[in-house]
């Protein structure tokens, strides 16, 4: 299947090579005459194939591509929004499915909750391109990253796993780092994994972060991502909720958005302790 896929992508590039290699034999060894002078344009068409016209198609397909969306959108914008919507549309290499996250928030002070954050989904490449896992924080939330993990079905020479609970080397590939020309910030770059285009891969990260007793955390999306699903859970003495709108299925502590978010979009999960506990009866829950 993996081969199929390849060759229906680079079956005229192959087809061209091969009609180059023989046009340059008959060149070699015609001495003369129309053969020789048909080889030799032959030769030249082939290695043209091989060498430009990817180039020129990929820069046409771009070209015509601008020109069309702007009259698709149907209305009139300032340019510099049509060219934001067109980047926001195409400008990204793959996109997720299957995109589930759980999240769980434990009371770990009396000022402080800590919440756990597995996050699974499948990544399909639309192009060829560099796939690369990334988790952000904020300085105040001390965020840890306890396991992360790429896997490829039909090429497992791609997969990764690497945990806290595992070997020193693969807690030491976990470390978040202080995130460059943003003072405050850390974050985690995993192994880069190439993909080509329509290649799908399962990820996994799973951390935790600090935040506040009567707090949210935003889940950021980065690529466009369909159909996510939040489960939300929490420790007797706290209440927690995810965002809710019209396309929110909610099933108990699941939350099913029926839409397509797209970079930029986000869901909030919210806690706060039950009303009707004090901070003394929460302590004595705890014993």
């Amino acid at each position: 299947m993996q081969f199929i896929e390849w060759l229906k992508e680079w079956w005229v590039t192959i087809l061209a090579v091969l009609v180059a290699v023989a046009a340059l034999l008959a060149v070699v060894y015609l001495h003369g005459g129309v053969l020789r002078s048909l080889s030799e344009a032959i030769f030249l068409a082939a290695t043209l194939t091989v060498t430009v016209d990817p180039f020129l198609k990929r820069r046409l397909q771009k070209d015509v591509a601008k020109d069309i969306f702007h009259h698709l959108l149907g209305i009139d914008l300032p340019p510099e929004i049509r060219d934001a919507f067109q980047k926001a549309l195409f400008g990204h290499d793959n996109y997720r499915k299957d995109f589930d996250v759980d999240v769980n928030a434990r009371r770990s002070s009396n000022a402080s909750v800590s919440l756990e954050v597995a996050i699974r989904s499948k990544v399909i490449a639309v192009r060829e391109t560099n796939y690369e896992q990334i988790l952000a924080s904020e300085e105040s939330e001390n965020a840890r990253l306890l396991q992360a993990s790429v896997t490829c079905d039909l090429n497992p020479t791609k997969n990764y796993s690497c945990s806290q609970a595992g070997a020193a080397q693969s807690a030491a590939e976990l470390t978040m780092k202080p995130k460059e020309n943003e003072p405050m910030a850390f974050e985690w770059k995993g192994r880069k994994i190439p993909m080509r285009k329509g290649e799908v891969i399962s990820t996994y990260l799973k951390f935790n972060i600090t935040r506040g007793i009567r707090d949210f955390w935003t889940l950021s999306f980065s690529s466009p991502t369909i159909y996510p699903r939040v489960r939300v859970t929490c420790s007797a003495e706290l209440t927690i909720t995810a965002s809710r709108s019209e396309q929110v299925q909610q099933n108990g502590n699941e939350y099913n958005y029926r839409e397509v978010f797209v970079p930029g979009g986000n869901i909030v999960v919210r806690w706060e302790p039950k009303p009707y506990l004090t901070s003394a009866s929460i302590d004595d829950q705890k014993l």
